[in-house]
């Protein structure tokens, strides 16, 4: 698992919210883990990709469907993380092992690159 230091000492306040600081982890764009991409954060851009590989199991049952996926993006933009939310169980694993290989463009929060949770799909289409 990801885990990023906050720089300096820490800046909460008795209430839990962070004193002076706008966002999460602090002014400096660090935090003790990923966020998610919203508002005046931009979603990175996949710069990798690697096509998920047909389990022959699921091809001859002609099993498809869409695998969604919560993926922790690093700061240099590597898959560090994933872990499946719904899927067909003979494609999960399919699945994990593609996303697990794309790569991102770095997201940055305060101009500083920061690691991001987000949700990926992958599709699977069984060919007659």
């Amino acid at each position: 698992m990801l885990r990023e230091l906050r720089r300096g000492g820490s800046s909460r306040r008795g209430d839990g919210r962070n004193a002076g600081h706008d966002g999460p982890g602090g002014s400096d764009g660090t935090g003790t883990g990923p966020i998610r991409p919203g508002g005046d954060i931009k979603a990175p851009v996949r710069t990798a990709y690697v096509a998920p590989i047909y389990p022959d199991i699921a091809r001859a049952a002609a099993v498809g469907g869409t695998v969604v996926l919560e993926c922790t993006i690093d700061p240099s933009g590597h898959v560090v993380d994933a872990r499946v939310i719904s899927g067909h169980p003979l494609l999960n694993e399919a699945a994990l092992n593609s996303v697990r290989q794309w790569r991102y463009t770095a997201t940055r929060l305060n101009g500083v690159p920061v690691a991001v949770l987000m949700t990926v799909t992958v599709r699977f289409i069984p060919h007659r």
